[in-house]
């Protein structure tokens, strides 16, 4: 083949890769929904390329790199979308249009799949609920690329069907739930990764007083975590999903992680995020258990619904830096909280309503340090705790000054049950436990003290010189 062939060739090559590039790019475009109820997302006609007319119509229906309306300027009507094949977009966005509901749905009596690419969920203001799937016949919506569902409403967007991250492909993606009025996002059935490998992550960043809600009954099996960044996420079951649970306020906001089961959770939680942010973590449950651990690199604030003596046990272990504050419940109420773990965060624990309890099986370690320096267990004069557990004093930066104590349990309303014991000490009688280094812990005063000992060797003398002044006034008796 001749030179002036091979650059023609390249030529004709590349001009096909060109067209075909803007071809592709070139088709994603902005499609109106323009049909009524029990229509089909596959029919071209039911769309339009403009907002406020029903034509022109597109040469097909949306694929993946179209961004999705509904509806057209002026078209009242709230369109159940049904589809007998796979379908996809690279966004969905439902207008106000006189509070219209919205349903996208299968209409084949089995599951199909609906891709959804970065563009994510909008529900802009004024618009009904939209209900993603139906009961009947599934639609498995499946996460292309990280987005955001955002609810600008007062009505609720609800998956009614799995979904997660998209079952092809191996890229991890990141769930954004955004309510920013009252409306709420609500998962009804599973959130999971896809089963090529996909790894689903779910973030909450709510500015509005909508709730993010994870059904009772789903099995919630994705492994990328959960974050609450800001707002509410209520979680009605006992699987949050197999990762950890990190609550994570940005500055000045609050996040809530609402714990509505009284099944044991096994996810381990963080509480972090801005020094001027709010982590809450509560139950609302007439009884629940945690079995997870709990890092505190951020305080972390825990209400306890007050109906039933179980209240919330705390099995796992409490790490961290910060502090552990029980405070009241959202309805004004505060539960019995028990610690049954090993508490050996370095912050305090703070008990400011309801009851409190150490288990015989948990424990608190306290690190003491210069005179009066040291984590410890307080709150207000109204909350009651009890311990019966064990109480563990880390020495390593104390202070060894005649005379200095320092505060471990400041609550005035408290008592020490037959199980409390302090590691190393020996119990001398009336709550007062010593050891052989000096320190002493009262029950009663709820503090540790450290006094001078004498040297065994001076003790020693001190003795021999005892006996020896005894015998020495003993000669003298029996002399005189």
């Amino acid at each position: 083949m001749s030179l002036r062939h091979t650059s023609c060739a390249r030529q004709v090559s590349v001009l096909a890769a060109t067209c075909a590039l803007f071809a592709v790019s070139g088709h994603a475009a902005t499609l109106y929904w323009d049909g009524e109820t029990n229509l089909d997302w596959n029919t071209a006609s039911n769309w339009s390329t403009a907002s406020n007319a029903t034509t022109p119509n597109p040469t097909t229906a949306p694929t993946a790199a179209d961004d999705v309306v509904f509806n057209i300027t002026g078209l009242n009507v709230g369109p159940q979308v049904t589809t007998a094949q796979n379908i996809a977009a690279n966004s969905l966005t439902f207008n106000g249009n006189g509070g219209l509901a919205y349903r996208i749905s299968s209409n084949s009596g089995t599951s199909r799949q609906f891709l959804l690419g970065a563009g994510g969920v909008t529900v802009n203001s004024g618009s009904g609920q939209v209900n993603l799937g139906n009961t009947s016949a599934t639609v498995r919506f499946g996460i292309t690329a990280s987005q955001t569902w955002t609810n600008h409403s007062t009505s609720n967007i609800v998956l009614q069907n799995s979904g997660g991250a998209a079952n092809t492909g191996t890229d991890a993606v990141t769930l954004t739930v955004s309510n920013t009025s009252s409306g709420q996002t609500t998962f009804n059935n599973a959130l999971q990764n896809g089963t090529e490998g996909r790894v689903l992550t779910l973030v909450v960043n709510s500015s509005g007083s909508g709730a993010t809600n994870l059904s009772n009954t789903a099995n919630h099996t994705f492994s990328g975590g959960t974050v609450v960044e800001r707002g509410l996420l209520i979680s009605n079951s006992q699987v949050i999903g197999l990762g950890g649970v990190n609550l994570s306020a940005t500055a000045s906001h609050t996040a809530t992680l609402r714990i509505h089961s009284v099944n044991a959770v096994a996810n381990n939680f963080t509480s972090s995020g801005a020094a001027t942010g709010t982590n809450v973590l509560e139950f609302t449950q007439t009884s629940g258990t945690l079995d997870g651990n709990i890092t505190l690199n951020r305080n972390l604030n825990v209400g306890v619904r007050l109906t039933g003596a179980t209240g919330v046990v705390f099995n796992g272990n409490i790490t961290g830096t910060a502090d552990l504050i029980k405070g009241l419940y959202q309805n004004g109420n505060s539960g019995l909280l028990t610690i049954a773990g090993h508490a050996t965060h370095s912050g305090d624990t703070v008990i400011n309503n309801g009851a409190f309890t150490l288990a015989d099986s948990g424990s608190f370690t306290f690190y003491i340090g210069a005179n009066g320096v040291n984590n410890r267990i307080t709150g207000t004069t109204a909350s009651l705790a009890t311990f019966d557990g064990t109480f563990n004093f880390d020495f390593t930066n104390a202070s060894l000054v005649d005379g200095n104590s320092w505060s471990i349990v400041s609550l005035s309303n408290r008592s020490f049950g037959s199980g409390f014991e302090v590691a190393g000490f020996n119990k001398a009688g009336d709550g007062l436990w010593t050891h052989a280094n000096g320190f002493s812990f009262s029950e009663s005063t709820g503090l540790l003290t450290y006094s001078v000992i004498p040297e065994p060797s001076a003790v020693a003398a001190l003795a021999g010189l005892g006996v020896l002044g005894f015998a020495a006034l003993r000669r003298r008796r029996v002399r005189g």
